[in-house]
């Protein structure tokens, strides 16, 4: 069952030997820690998926691209499926490529936050594109997880982790900042390397290298 941000907080509060009442934590910080958390989890293990559909007219070669995209994995259109390109392969794969005329669509690259194909498309067509996705940020106490309860858990290293960062002045929060960091490295390094053998699938950086000096 997925958690409510209400639970992940109050396990984050229970892992700082804290209470909301005390106030030196507040829930506005807690909340932050724990939506740093998911995104990097998202970031790291790309646990969630997105499909769009990019609508191209007539000679039109780019497209917004959808603003929760992390990675996109695949395009394609209903006749194939594009190749992704760089702007420096398909200089040499063309020289000329930008005054060709329309045709069917080919290749896809990405830059500025847009889309763009090659050629460009001589009808309408619509490029699906499948991406890793950014989870929605978590605001009211019902809100829940995306994710399941290994990935919560790790949601949860990662929060305290950070909301410990608070008190540098502390020895104790040091320490426990540091403790919790080295939790979530270990596991995310395991959840990462499990997650693309199974996947067969590259994921992003899996390692979070700050540390506070003690």
């Amino acid at each position: 069952m997925a958690a409510k941000l209400s639970e992940l907080r109050g396990r984050v509060y229970d892992a700082l030997a804290e209470f909301p009442s005390e106030g030196f934590f507040t829930t506005i910080e807690i909340d932050r820690a724990i939506n740093e958390g998911m995104l990097a989890v998202a970031m790291a293990l790309r646990p969630l998926e997105g499909e769009a559909g990019l609508p191209f007219s007539v000679g039109q070669e780019s497209a917004p691209k959808p603003p929760d995209v992390i990675h996109i994995f695949e395009a394609h259109t209903d006749q194939t499926v594009l190749k992704p390109v760089t702007l420096m392969h398909l200089a040499n794969l063309d020289p000329a490529w930008r005054s060709r005329p329309n045709g069917v669509p080919e290749y896809w690259y990405e830059f500025a936050n847009n889309i763009y194909v090659w050629p460009r498309p001589a009808s309408p067509t619509t490029v699906t594109i499948m991406y890793s996705k950014r989870p929605q940020k978590l605001a009211n106490d019902d809100d829940l997880s995306p994710y399941d309860e290994e990935l919560d858990n790790l949601v949860v290293l990662y929060a305290v982790w950070s909301a410990a960062l608070k008190d540098a002045s502390s020895q104790e929060m040091i320490n426990r900042a540091n403790a919790y960091m080295q939790k979530y490295n270990a596991m995310l390094q395991m959840l990462a390397t499990m997650r693309a053998r199974d996947m067969n699938r590259p994921v992003g950086k899996i390692r979070v290298d700050r540390s506070v000096a003690s």
